[in-house]
């Protein structure tokens, strides 16, 4: 799938954070991902790293009788 909705943002550690969609391989939701890039000479080929930025494990917990996250 190819990565859609892309932003960039600078941080206060001179790396570049890349934010985008994208629909898992196996899923049918899209989900927000980033990256970050280091302003260094990476050869082309090299693979990020990508990672959730909302983890979808979230425990449900009950209080006052009604299912919150």
């Amino acid at each position: 799938m190819v990565p859609m909705a892309i932003s960039f943002r600078k941080l206060g550690n001179g790396k570049t954070r890349v934010y985008f969609l994208r629909t898992p391989q196996n899923g049918w939701e899209i989900t927000l991902l980033y990256t970050d890039v280091t302003p260094s000479q990476q050869p082309s080929n090299s693979r990020l790293d990508w990672k959730p930025l909302i983890e979808s494990n979230v425990a449900l917990g009950v209080s006052s009788g009604k299912w919150s996250r």
